[in-house]
Parts: structure tokens; sequence; C-alpha cells
């Protein structure tokens, strides 16, 4: 019996959208579910003296919400790789987030983010990142880590 192109074509989307999707859902798991279970007053402050002679620079925020854009992109293309190695690429990263997890639960992490000064756009786009994004789950960086994978991921290329 023939199938239809239709079924092929919805069959190919599922598999090449759906490890993203999974852990896109298992890194909300671990960012957000972490420190739900977490006592809040045993946060290991990371701050370094060095931390406060570096100025901010507000513009980065661009640099801190276009990685967005490039993980998914990568995520994207390693789903297009061969099934071996997006499933061996798909299974390691999703090793790392409970290696994350772990870490995030047993030994939590915070730091002391620069006051903000001025109302530019760049200025609001951080304040706004205070508000979406609490300074917990620092140590590992799931940030380092999603980018480093996409270079793995993609490379040769």
């Amino acid at each position: 019996m023939r199938q239809r192109t239709g079924d092929l074509d919805r069959k190919r989307i599922i598999e090449i959208l759906l490890p993203p999707v999974i852990v896109f859902l298992v890194n909300s798991a671990v960012y957000w579910g972490a420190p739900r279970l977490t006592d809040t007053s045993e946060y290991h402050n990371l701050s370094l003296a060095l931390d406060t002679k570096i100025p901010l620079i507000p513009v980065f925020i661009l640099v801190y919400f276009g990685c967005y854009i490039f993980w998914v992109i990568n995520y994207l293309l390693v789903s297009l790789r061969e099934e071996e190695i997006k499933y061996r690429f798909f299974t390691a990263d999703l090793y790392a987030r409970i290696i994350c997890f772990l870490f995030f639960v047993f030994y939590p992490t915070t730091n002391v983010r620069p006051e903000l000064v001025g109302n530019g756009i760049f200025v609001q786009g951080m304040r706004f990142l205070y508000q979406i994004d609490k300074p917990v789950n620092l140590f590992p960086s799931i940030h380092c880590m999603a980018s480093w994978f996409c270079c793995i991921g993609i490379r040769g290329r």
C-alpha cells in the first residue's frame, strides 16, 4: 500500500521538529523546575571582585537575545543531519541538561547584577531580561553548553 505524499511530508516534519521540541521542553523543566526544588536561602554567590570592574554595556542585550535565534536555527540544522548523528547529538544534549539540573538543585548559584541606569531602549531590554530571567542556575551555563552543542552539531557542514 502506497503512502500519500502528504503523509510522508508530515512524518518528515515531525522527525525534524520533534527532537528540538523535546530539548526545549526538557530545558524548560530543568531551568524553571530546579529553583522550585532548591532552598532559596542556600544560593552560592558566584560574583567576583572582577565583575564590578567590568562595565555593563546594555547594547550587548542584542547578542544575548540573538543567541536564542542562533540556537533555534542550529538545533533545526542538526535535526536535518543523518539519523545517527542527529540522535547522538540530542541524546548528549539531554544528558547534559540532566547534569545541569543536578547542579542547579544540589549547588544552586546566583550573582549580583549591575544596577541599570537610564531609560534607553537597550537599558529597557536589560530590565526586561532582569524581569524574566532571575540570576539563578548560573553554573554550569546552559547558554555556553547550548552554544558549544551548536558548534559540535554543525561542524563539518
